[in-house]
């Protein structure tokens, strides 16, 4: 296999409290150096709706955004290779081989002011706790175009909406 995919660099702020962790950035967010580029992906749709701001359209609009909610995004892996089976490249995240975990303990212990992270799809989660068993984590939903049922329309009285808005406006203890 060849083809190694590198992630982007987190973004985060001192003062941010939530952290979203996906997989790897697929092919649309790579070529437009964009975190969920894809406009089948739900992630902006989303974050627009929770903020009341226009969708992004890069990583300066995104950044001011997720500043403004105190909100960091950066993926589990800082690297891998996205093929499937028969050596195609893909965007599925269940196509993810050979991946290079980010030293998220670090980026952690660097921001302490983060108080919840969540971990974007079921499988992700998985993959999360096998690697980091010590960091308290909660499964959120998929943001993923192929998700797209959970999302439904209007997106605001969807399950994915209430429980990213839920996990995101919860308070510390």
């Amino acid at each position: 296999m060849s083809g190694r995919i590198k992630g982007f660099p987190p973004i985060i702020f001192e003062d941010s409290e939530v952290l979203l962790l996906g997989t790897l950035p697929g092919d649309k967010s790579l070529q437009q150096n964009f975190y969920y580029a894809d406009s089948k992906n739900y992630f902006w749709k989303f974050f627009s709706k929770y903020t009341r701001h226009p969708k992004p359209h890069n990583m300066n609009e995104a950044s001011k955004i997720l500043k403004e909610t105190k909100v960091a995004l950066w993926d589990m892996y800082d690297s891998g290779i996205r093929q499937n089976k028969q050596g195609k490249k893909t965007s599925n995240d269940s196509d993810i081989r050979q991946a290079i975990w980010n030293d998220i303990p670090a980026l952690l212990a660097d921001y302490p002011n983060i108080k919840r992270v969540g971990i974007m799809g079921k499988d992700a989660y998985k993959e999360f706790q096998k690697s980091y068993p010590f960091i308290n984590a909660v499964c959120l939903p998929s943001t993923s175009g192929a998700n797209g049922a959970q999302w439904g329309n209007p997106i605001e009285k969807s399950i994915g909406w209430k429980v990213f808005k839920d996990f995101i406006e919860q308070t510390s203890n």
